[in-house]
């Protein structure tokens, strides 16, 4: 029968590890594949009918989006921002916590809020609807400079080259994309400031109104995912205009701290006097522009109607019944045009009942979609802690320092190294590459942890080392234990990957995490057997050789 124990733990964290070996990659499949999408491009602008457009506020618009800086360069980055011109708009907006560089050009380009959108890859990016396929459908001028492999072109360019040939190009109705990786282009922050301001005056003198856009994109940005919550991370933005001021009267520009990136594709549309693309649920930011209130909502009008469109594309891909599909649409049409709003605040209030609806239906469809998978890892995490529970006080000492291990592990892994808790690029996400950083990252920590109660086993406890592999047995349950329990609160709250229902970035990294060190256990359980026989053998030699002497 002790024979027989000395297999339970080993066995149980086998089968554990095979387990997660499944769902790791069920996930990284969903992650990565290329799903059939709904809708073409070409389906798209057929079915949905896009409306006549309505006159551009602004006629000549510049974004400009730059990754590969340094966190820590962000704020001598934009030290020149504000003296290109004064009526600037500086914050922040929010955005999906990862490295994949062309995901963050298809957020910003296409509107789509992460937790909405099921593409992850290069050709899904380009079968989706966003602000250059907009461009082109309503016969805009565009031009789009970017050394990225895939996305948002088909074939990279040297930017440098490009722009230095005949600048970046400016006219009526004129819309130019610019991305730029510091490491890879190597532009420095001066030459895009003169580009910029050569931008601006070949605009101010064709008296052409222009709109210029930067986004700053860090290279690491792990502001907002955590063990404990998911939000978003959030990057600076700066933006600002050429609009006649009216006499007598300056353009108020309010400060936006915290502006979702949806919102700022929503509102580049707004300016154009196109609808947003599809998908794009984002809320135009009215007060960048300085239009009477009577053209506002006649705009936010237009804007709203697209809006349902898009919410009725996602009801679709959530599958639900026809019938609901067409309440709705009727009730928001209802909600816009029943009546007319008394003045912009009404509208909106109107426009955010629409919003909150289709949030309803979302969150509804998320929790039928991850009922079983909440159901099934609730029902483990809480007979597990009911066992662990149990032999708390027979197993006290493994189970304190398990929990130790769990606590200096996570407060690590949150305060002293949060990068990794950043997604890395989709198409470099393996199972061995993942393995690898955590091994990596938990070896010293279990080291250390290995070699100080050893220490302590023989000093302190007192006890065989048969007594310590039993130990080390009840702390990696331990760690497992409150693993499970983390994982158990992230799937009730945020959701389980699941195709068409993809929860948040910073949700799958950390399901990967939890994962990955699940698949990682019985080596590391059979390393601590190893280095703590290892540890014993030298502590008796030397107490060996100290009798001897004496």
């Amino acid at each position: 029968m002790k024979r027989v124990k000395w297999f339970i733990v080993p066995g149980l964290l086998i089968a554990i590890a095979l387990f997660s070996f499944s769902l790791f990659q069920q996930q990284v499949q969903m992650l990565q594949s290329d799903p059939v999408p709904l809708q073409t491009q070409e389906e798209i602008e057929k079915t949905w009918n896009r409306p006549t457009p309505k006159k551009p506020i602004v006629s000549n618009t510049l974004v400009i989006s730059i990754t590969g800086l340094k966190q820590s360069d962000m704020s001598h980055a934009k030290q020149w921002l504000p003296e290109i011109k004064p009526e600037v708009v500086s914050g922040v907006f929010t955005h999906a916590n990862t490295q994949d560089e062309t995901y963050l050009l298809f957020q910003l380009l296409s509107g789509q809020k992460e937790s909405l959108n099921s593409v992850h890859t290069v050709n899904g990016y380009r079968n989706t609807d966003h602000l250059l396929h907009l461009a082109r459908y309503y016969k805009m001028g565009i031009s789009v400079y970017s050394s990225l492999p895939g996305f948002p072109l088909d074939t990279p360019v040297n930017v440098l080259e490009e722009i230095e040939k005949t600048g970046i190009p400016s006219g009526i109705n004129q819309v130019s994309f610019v991305h730029i990786n510091v490491d890879r282009d190597q532009l420095s922050q001066e030459q895009i400031k003169e580009w910029i301001l050569a931008y601006q005056a070949k605009t101010l003198e064709g008296k052409i109104t222009s709109q210029v856009l930067l986004c700053f994109f860090p290279d690491t940005n792990t502001q907002g995912i955590s063990w404990i919550r998911n939000t978003t991370s959030s990057s600076p933005f700066v933006y600002w205009n050429s609009l006649p001021r009216e006499t007598g009267k300056e353009i108020q520009f309010s400060p936006e701290p915290d502006q979702p990136i949806e919102d700022v594709t929503a509102t580049l549309a707004y300016s154009w006097g196109v609808p947003p693309p599809v998908g794009c649920l984002g809320k135009p930011v009215f007060n960048w522009f300085p239009l009477k209130e009577t053209e506002t909502m006649d705009r936010f009008m237009y804007h709203a109607d697209q809006t349902i469109f898009s919410s009725v594309f996602y009801l679709n891909q959530y599958r639900l019944d026809d019938a609901i599909i067409a309440g709705y649409l009727l009730e928001a049409n209802d909600t816009i045009h029943a009546t007319d709003s008394a003045n912009l605040v009404e509208l909106e209030r109107r426009y955010q009942m629409i919003i909150d609806d289709f949030n309803s239906f979302h969150l509804y469809q998320q929790k039928r979609v991850n009922v079983i998978p909440s159901l099934i890892f609730t029902l483990l995490a809480l007979f597990s802690l009911l066992v662990w529970l149990y032999n708390w006080l027979a197993r006290y000492r493994s189970y304190t320092f398990g929990v130790f291990f769990f606590a200096v592990y996570v407060l690590l892994e949150q305060y002293v190294f949060p990068a990794r808790l950043s997604l890395p690029a989709f198409s470099s996400l393996t199972l061995p590459g993942i393995l690898l950083s955590q091994l990596l990252f938990i070896l010293p920590i279990l080291t250390v942890l290995v070699l100080v109660f050893t220490l302590m086993a023989g000093y302190w406890f007192d006890i065989s080392y048969e007594e310590i592999c039993l130990d080390l047995n009840g702390i990696f349950i331990s760690f497992t234990i409150c693993l499970l329990l983390f994982t158990a609160t992230w799937v009730n709250r945020f959701g389980f990957i699941h195709l068409f229902m993809m929860p948040p970035l910073g949700v799958q990294q950390n399901q990967f995490h939890h994962f990955s060190l699940w698949i990682l256990m019985p080596a590391l359980l059979a390393f601590s057997y190893g280095l703590s026989y290892g540890l014993t053998q030298i502590l008796m030699a030397l107490g060996s050789s100290r009798r001897k002497n004496s």
